[in-house]
């Protein structure tokens, strides 16, 4: 869902909404709404924003998902981010969601971050950014490896190719595609063949790179700029795909809608044994490749159906950016 979409019932009927019942059973006496927004909707979560019921009168992010999903992203909250020199927002609750009696949903509770977006074509939000990632990437990488966190290294990337070069195979004869359609999936298997053939060297680059905490989908969608009179800070939202592994794309620069963050300001932050400038462009090359991979496996979930204009679409300029970091690489045949 693309924007917000107001849920248009009666004042007297915003007190049966689900995502209040359930937080009120995590704050009793709270105020009663005075709006209900869906933020996002996808098959697997909704989240809502809760207007009037927080600390002060203010918003309450609600967020209904899988219990699997609520469990890492409290973690985060919970136990990670508080440790970090960053700005993050607060985690206010959770509650396994009693409408469902087979337990596959549950509701979190997050402080609103507001609605101040982040553009990468402004250079002090990419500087804000950049700040922001070395001290995560600085700080994290102390903790040592997480049990509860997902890998985020090179073979979850080589997983996440093999996938969706299976998908793209098996839809190659859907007759949605069309012509162009097809063509764009048979060029992408092929550059995933090439990747593949030249995993040797991603792997041997990773080697080179710090081990910590990574977000994994560092877009505009899920950063916020807050602007107060100390100054302005970036917030991150959506931990959703994070997990512990080489920082590269976190860094990718101008690819998939990626915050692009300040490589000089990330630079000015991070410990002096990453900040030498050939190795973090080599980080954020990798990082291109890895987030293609993954908005490529992301796009090909949607190839079977008959709507395929929008994935088609997406998959021909990911064809594109991939087929230049190819080039960059050198890994052309």
């Amino acid at each position: 869902m693309a924007k917000d979409t107001l849920i248009e019932v009666a004042g007297t009927e915003l007190v049966e909404h689900p995502a209040f019942r359930a937080w009120q059973a995590v704050a009793p006496g709270c105020d009663q709404p005075a709006r209900i927004t869906i933020l996002k909707q996808t098959r697997d979560k909704t989240v809502y924003r809760l207007d009037g019921v927080g600390p002060g009168g203010g918003s309450v992010i609600a967020k209904r998902c899988r219990p699997d999903a609520a469990a890492t992203e409290r973690i985060i909250y919970s136990h990670v981010l508080p440790l970090l020199p960053i700005t993050a927002i607060r985690l206010y609750g959770f509650l396994e969601d009693r409408d469902r009696a087979d337990g596959q949903q549950c509701w979190l509770f997050l402080e609103d971050a507001g609605d101040e977006p982040y553009s990468y074509l402004l250079n002090e939000h990419r500087v804000l950014a950049g700040q922001w990632l070395g001290r995560l990437h600085s700080g994290a990488s102390h903790f040592g490896v997480p049990a509860v966190l997902p890998d985020r290294g090179p073979d979850y990337y080589l997983r996440l190719l093999r996938s969706s070069r299976e998908a793209m195979g098996r839809n190659l004869a859907n007759p949605a595609l069309h012509g162009e359609g097809a063509r764009t999936l048979a060029d992408i298997v092929t550059q995933y063949g090439v990747l593949e053939a030249h995993w040797s060297d991603v792997v041997r680059i990773c080697r080179e790179m710090p081990q910590t905490l990574v977000h994994g989908d560092l877009a505009p969608k899920n950063a916020r700029v807050r602007v107060s009179s100390s100054g302005s800070s970036l917030v991150v939202i959506d931990w959703g795909g994070v997990g512990w592994g080489v920082p590269a794309i976190d860094l990718a620069q101008f690819t998939a809608q990626s915050l692009s963050p300040n490589l000089a300001a990330y630079s000015a932050v991070v410990p002096s044994c990453w900040t030498e400038l050939r190795r973090l462009s080599r980080m954020a090359e990798l990082g291109k490749i890895f987030r293609l991979i993954v908005a490529m496996s992301w796009e090909s979930l949607s190839l079977s159906g008959q709507w395929l204009v929008r994935p088609a679409r997406n998959l021909r300029l990911y064809r594109a950016a991939m087929a230049d970091c190819i080039r960059e690489a050198g890994w052309e045949d």
